[in-house]
């Protein structure tokens, strides 16, 4: 199977980690295949062809296993490079979402976005058009990480690649579930945001 990745930046010099992020899929990565998860038992998982730096980069979308990658291993979603407890955040503004309520009535904060360092974050504020134009400063992540999920569906733009699998049920994307505190902070920020005019993610 394979799939035409949109891109949207005019052939250059593309630097990974520099002008292109490194969870960006690139256009000779349109090939995917089914292997078994090894973090989740019992669970496949779709795999993307591998080759970064190689034709063009799409920045709109996430490379599907470097995203879980970032997502499981704390890797920076500039750089690639791990990030520590002192220098990892999010942009929870304009980032993820909020899942329904839970059985306790608390409302959970979920994302799909690997963490930055905060250089990577500031040279991502001056860099994509989506954060420079909106309220998103960069938030330390939480000292708790939250819980680690799966998601079925394929991301916006590789709905075609999950009508082409050979079998129903198959592992995109990890995100996680943050705690309640941390998901009550996003809550005022996208609130305090919302009151100042900014566009924010839905809550």
């Amino acid at each position: 199977m394979s799939a035409d990745l949109n891109t949207d930046v005019e052939p250059s010099i593309y630097r990974i980690g520099e002008i292109v992020p490194w969870v960006s899929p690139w256009s000779t990565e349109g090939s995917f295949s089914l292997v078994l998860s090894q973090r989740f038992p019992d669970q496949l998982e779709v795999l993307q062809a591998e080759a970064p730096g190689v034709g063009v980069p799409a920045l709109k979308g996430m490379h599907l296993q470097r995203q879980r990658a970032g997502v499981a291993d704390h890797l920076c979603h500039v750089c690639g490079k791990p990030t520590t407890p002192g220098d990892r955040f999010l942009f929870p503004v304009v980032t993820g979402n909020f899942l329904p309520p839970a059985a306790d009535g608390q409302r959970r904060y979920a994302s799909p976005m690997p963490p930055t360092h905060m250089a990577c974050a500031q040279r991502a504020q001056k860099l994509c058009p989506h954060l420079r134009l909106s309220f998103a400063h960069p938030v330390r992540f939480p000292s708790d990480p939250g819980k680690l999920r799966f998601e079925l569906h394929p991301p916006r733009g590789m709905e075609a690649i999950g009508a082409n699998m050979p079998v129903t049920e198959a592992i995109f994307s990890y995100y996680r579930v943050h705690t309640p505190g941390f998901s009550r902070l996003v809550e005022r920020l996208r609130a305090q945001a919302a009151a100042e005019g900014h566009t924010v993610a839905p809550n």
